[in-house]
C-alpha cells in the first residue's frame, strides 16, 4: 500500500485504518483477528506561498503494525450468520431438504455418555467399533437362516416373498457405502453381513422357488437384476458426485430401499388374512426387526441426528408392529381361528 502524505505516522495510522475498512470490508475479520502490517511511502514536499505542492524534500518508508482488535458482540453475531449462510450454500442436504438439514446440523447427542457409548461404540477393535444397533442388526440378517433350513428341507419356498432378502442385499451394499462416505464404522460395519447374507438368501430362493413363482413379487430374474442394478448405481453415485451430494443421494435412495425391505413381508398380508394363518410370515425375523429398528431409531434421532438413519428405521419399526399384530390375532401358523 503506497500513500502520498504530508502528515506524520499517527496520521498515517488513521488513514490506513480507514483504507482497510473502506477498500477491504470482506476481509476485515482477517485484519482484526491477526496483526496487520502496512507499508507506507511518505513524501515530504515544500509548498510555495500559494500552497502549491513543490519539490520533494524527503521520502521515507514506514512500517505500521496494527495489533489484533477483538470483535464486538454485534460483529461476532454477524460473522456467525455469514458463516452459517456459507455452510447452507455448500451443503446440498441443508439446501434441498431443510428439515433433514436441521436434524443433521444438531451434532450434540441428546443422551448421556454411557448411552451414546452403548449405541455407537461398545463393540469393536481399535477405531472400528459399532454399538448395540449394529449388533441387533445381525439378528435381522441371520434370523432367516431357520427359514432357509426349512426351505432346503421341504425343497420349496412356498408362498414366502423374496423381496425382503433381495432388498437386504441391495440395502446392505448401499449402507456400507453410505457409512464409508460418512466415515462411520457404526454404520458401514454392520452392513457387511447384510450384503453377504442377502446374496445367500436370494440364491436359496433362486434354487428352491417354483419356476413360475410370480408372488415374490415379480420373478426371480427381476430380483437378481435389481440387486445388480442397485449396486452399480450406488457405486456410480459414490464416484461421480461430490461427497456431500453423494451422501444425500444415497441417503434418499437408501430410505426407499429400506422401506421396501421392511414392508416386504406385508406383501403376504392378504394371504394371512384370507387363510387366517401366519405361515407366510417369519416370526423370528419380525421380532428381530422390531428390536433392531427400535435401537436404530433411537441412535439416529438421539446420537447422530441423521434423518436418513432414523426415518427408514421408524418405518421398519411400524412395519414390524403391524406384523406382530397379525401374529397376535392369528397365532403361530394358525388356521383354526
Amino acid at each position: 500500500m503506497s500513500i502520498m502524505a504530508t502528515t506524520g505516522l499517527s496520521g498515517m495510522r488513521a488513514i490506513c485504518t480507514k483504507l482497510l475498512a473502506s477498500r477491504v470490508p470482506h476481509t476485515a475479520n482477517v485484519f482484526r483477528s491477526a496483526a496487520a502490517r502496512c507499508s507506507l511511502d511518505m513524501r515530504y514536499f515544500r509548498n510555495d506561498a500559494q500552497g502549491t505542492k513543490g519539490t520533494v524534500l524527503h521520502t521515507q518508508r514506514a512500517e505500521i503494525v496494527f495489533p489484533p482488535i477483538p470483535l464486538s458482540d454485534k460483529e461476532t453475531h454477524a460473522a456467525n450468520d455469514r458463516n452459517q449462510a456459507k455452510d447452507f450454500s455448500r451443503n446440498p442436504t441443508l439446501g434441498m431438504l431443510p428439515f433433514v438439514g436441521a436434524a443433521s446440523a444438531a451434532k450434540e447427542p441428546i443422551l448421556g455418555e454411557t448411552a451414546v457409548w452403548l449405541l455407537s461404540s461398545c463393540v469393536g477393535v481399535g477405531s472400528i467399533k459399532l454399538g448395540l444397533p449394529g449388533v441387533a442388526a445381525q439378528t435381522v440378517f441371520f434370523a432367516p437362516l431357520g427359514a432357509m433350513k426349512e426351505i432346503s428341507k421341504k425343497g420349496t419356498t412356498g408362498q414366502l416373498p423374496l423381496l425382503p432378502y433381495s432388498a437386504m442385499a441391495a440395502s446392505g451394499y448401499l449402507w456400507m457405502v453410505y457409512g464409508f462416505l460418512n466415515d462411520n464404522a457404526a454404520i458401514w460395519l454392520p452392513n457387511v453381513p447384510a450384503l453377504a447374507m442377502g446374496v445367500f438368501y436370494t440364491g436359496m430362493f433362486c434354487k428352491y422357488a417354483p419356476a413360475d413363482a410370480n408372488w415374490l413379487p415379480g420373478t426371480k430374474g427381476m430380483h437378481v437384476a435389481g440387486i445388480a442394478a442397485s449396486c452399480a448405481g450406488v457405486t456410480g453415485i459414490a464416484y461421480a458426485l461430490p461427497i456431500e451430494n453423494a451422501i444425500f443421494a444415497l441417503g434418499s435412495y437408501g430410505t426407499a430401499v429400506v422401506i421396501v425391505m421392511f414392508a416386504g413381508p406385508l406383501s403376504a398380508m392378504k394371504t394371512v388374512i384370507e387363510e387366517k394363518s401366519t405361515q407366510s410370515l417369519p416370526f423370528a425375523m419380525t421380532v428381530a426387526t422390531f428390536v433392531n429398528c427400535s435401537l436404530w431409531t433411537v441412535y439416529g434421532t438421539m446420537v447422530i441426528s441423521d434423518f436418513f438413519i432414523w426415518f427408514p428405521n421408524a418405518m421398519g419399526l411400524a412395519s414390524s408392529i403391524v406384523q406382530l399384530g397379525l401374529f397376535a390375532k392369528f397365532g403361530f401358523h394358525g388356521g383354526e381361528k
